[in-house]
């Protein structure tokens, strides 16, 4: 029997930073390793997860440390734990290679962009992993990651066989413009039944997501003034961004026409995203990918956004919602993003659900997944 039709193990690595859970408030790289590990575990495929002994999963977890180097109060900010990030990153790594030696192991997804190629413990053992090694890229390009990445290209040039992974034809661009190999594009995909269509509005905007400047909530806050609207931000305070959030956020929030809630789970953020009546993405920086559009369409919202990073992938100018091409004037660019939220109401809803079940469903995600790993294999 050929292997693309014979049960797979597969095995992803996870970053340390968060435990991944079922009931999780913020998470991008966390989520997607839970709708993943989901997903190969129903279709009958042997999911692994070598993550924080913290995380709760479908498939099999593999703690490799007993718990994730952040933890996230009340009100969202993350407080570190005693261990500084090297030290539990190094045991990660070290469990997570001698787990990997010891399996017998089809395919890694290594979901940590690229970091466990860096690691003491891979250099110490990299002659000895021959199962191929998909690193899916989670974040952007920075003069403090790009030798990591020149890194990995060296080990792939050397004949390693490790693949690159964009999340956007965009970040895509973006690493190969610096030299760094990418074989495949793959979208993030959603649970539809669980981010459930609903047609019918109230008269709130939405803006859902870690709270910081290039999140861009502070002009959704203006954008919400000018068009006279009410506005929900939901999202948690990191501790390096709370000079922004007490500055530019906390002064504007009234209780009435702009309203903080707070960190919010899934099943807490779905009323907020079936009833609003556009999302707004004013984001100041190129997102790889940004999970909120898709769920938000899921749910029949429209989103309205700079056309920056994957947001012109993600979003059907006209059809999904707005995509507002910048002009280099803060004054104008912001003025089409009220107008485009006057128009919202020309969005059929429907069209927004439709757009993600096609494009954007984690059944689709899990599917190109599987039959990356199985070309990998081969």
């Amino acid at each position: 029997m050929g292997k693309s039709l014979e049960k797979l193990n597969i095995v992803q690595i996870s970053p340390v930073a968060l435990p991944i859970r079922k009931d999780m408030k913020y998470g991008g790289t966390e989520r997607v390793i839970l709708y993943l590990d989901k997903e190969f575990y129903t279709k009958g495929h042997n999911s692994l997860v070598l993550g924080t002994g913290d995380s709760d999963i479908y498939g099999k977890l593999v703690p490799t440390v007993p718990r994730s180097y952040w933890e996230v109060s009340k009100n969202g900010i993350e407080k570190r734990k005693i261990n500084t990030l090297d030290e539990v990153n190094n045991k990660h790594y070290e469990k997570s290679i001698d787990f990997i030696l010891s399996e017998k192991i089809d395919v890694i997804h290594d979901q940590t962009c690229g970091c466990l190629f860096n690691s003491e413990a891979y250099k110490k053992m990299k002659e000895d992993i021959k199962v191929p090694i998909l690193s899916t890229l989670h974040g952007i390009l920075s003069n403090k990651n790009i030798d990591g990445y020149y890194h990995v290209q060296k080990l792939k040039n050397e004949g390693k066989k490790i693949f690159f992974n964009a999340i956007s034809n965009s970040q895509k661009r973006e690493f190969e413009s610096a030299g760094i190999e990418i074989h495949s594009v793959v979208y993030h995909g959603i649970p539809t039944d669980k981010f459930s269509f609903e047609p019918e509005k109230s008269d709130y905007l939405l803006s859902l997501g870690r709270i910081a400047p290039e999140k861009g909530q502070h002009i959704a806050i203006e954008v919400a003034k000018r068009a006279g609207m009410r506005l929900i931000i939901a999202g948690e305070v990191h501790s390096v961004n709370e000079n922004y959030w007490k500055e530019l956020i906390e002064p504007h929030i009234d209780g009435e026409q702009i309203q903080f809630v707070g960190p919010k789970n899934d099943e807490e953020k779905i009323p907020l995203y079936q009833k609003a009546k556009a999302f707004l993405m004013p984001i100041q920086w190129p997102e790889p990918f940004g999970l909120v559009m898709i769920e938000a369409m899921s749910c029949g919202t429209p989103v309205v956004a700079f056309s920056r990073g994957s947001v012109p992938e993600v979003v059907k100018d006209g059809v999904t919602g707005r995509v507002i091409e910048e002009t280099g004037s803060k004054e104008k660019d912001l003025e089409m993003m009220v107008e485009a939220v006057k128009d919202i109401d020309s969005i059929n809803p429907s069209d927004c659900r439709k757009h993600v079940e096609e494009k954007f469903s984690i059944e689709k995600e899990a599917e190109q997944y599987l039959e990356l790993y199985k070309k990998l294999i081969d």
